[in-house]
């Protein structure tokens, strides 16, 4: 890096799928309750430590993903909290005319 500023960051890249199944039920033509059912498949994740340079014109910033595992890399923690895997979801459509 030739900046003498650099921005860290943890951060935590995946690709997930998320099939739902919804059920609308229309009360009238002006209403409908809307319940919705999720599962949330990660397919790919990394986790690691991102360098960005912030004081460079834009066009000669450097930056760099260094991933958990790799370089002697080793960060741990609880994943609990951002494993959200199941969804719920419900609200009311209202039609205006």
């Amino acid at each position: 890096f030739d900046s003498g500023k650099t921005k860290l960051s943890l951060e935590q890249r995946a690709i997930r799928l998320k099939p739902m199944l919804s059920l609308e039920i229309e009360k009238n033509s002006k209403y409908k309750f809307i319940f919705s059912l999720g599962y949330n498949f990660t397919l790919s994740e990394k986790s690691g430590l991102y360098f960005d340079e912030t004081d460079q014109f834009f066009l000669k910033q450097k930056n760099a993903f260094l991933r958990n595992g790799n370089e002697e890399l080793l960060i741990t923690g609880s994943d609990d909290i951002l494993t959200n895997q199941w969804s719920l979801s419900f609200g009311v459509r209202i039609r205006a005319f």
